[in-house]
């Protein structure tokens, strides 16, 4: 496979072991550019913009519109969401849980195969999106997204601890932008 001026041959970004259909799972979306279109943090405290509200709200319909989709925590950021989010009815473990193995040669030829985890997100991005250009036109998603799989519940503690202090620490965090 090759690429082409026109469509370039995409880097494989998720692991070919696990089928996100189920687990625990850290995700990261950020606003192209990393511009801030959700609001500002002013004393450590969010306070979200319009678009910032559309966010929060898309985030907060999610498991209303796919059952097997459970919010944990979250934060909406001037320039990227954090999402800690539950698909399935996964149990986390003290010790790493078994990994939801299968052929990876299988998985390579499944090139455009779309999980619970993917399709909640891109209907997510795409909720935001129509509804963030009623307000501002030039708003937009980075392309892909980050996920982390939570393996443990240590793992999962010391995430959720991040997203929530994320406000508070926010000069430190590799999103911050210094508007001018």
């Amino acid at each position: 496979m090759g690429t082409t001026e026109s469509n370039p041959t995409r880097k494989h970004i998720r692991v070919l072991w696990h089928e996100y259909d189920e687990g625990f799972y850290f995700i990261t979306i950020c606003t192209k550019d990393k511009s801030h279109h959700f609001g500002k943090i002013y004393n450590g405290i969010m306070h979200l913009s319009t678009i910032g509200e559309i966010a929060d709200y898309g985030i907060k319909m999610m498991p209303t519109h796919y059952r097997d989709v459970t919010i944990q925590q979250y934060m909406v950021m001037p320039n990227h969401i954090h999402i800690i989010i539950k698909i399935g009815n996964p149990i986390l473990l003290p010790q790493n849980f078994p990994r939801n193995t299968y052929n990876a040669a299988k998985a390579m030829t499944k090139q455009r195969h779309t999980t619970a985890l993917s399709r909640a997100i891109t209907a997510y991005k795409i909720y935001v999106t129509r509804n963030a250009h009623k307000v501002n036109p030039q708003f937009n998603w980075q392309t892909r997204y980050h996920d982390h799989i939570i393996r443990n519940i240590e793992e999962y503690e010391n995430i959720a601890n991040y997203v929530i202090t994320n406000p508070m620490n926010w000069n430190k965090d590799c999103y911050y932008i210094q508007c001018k």
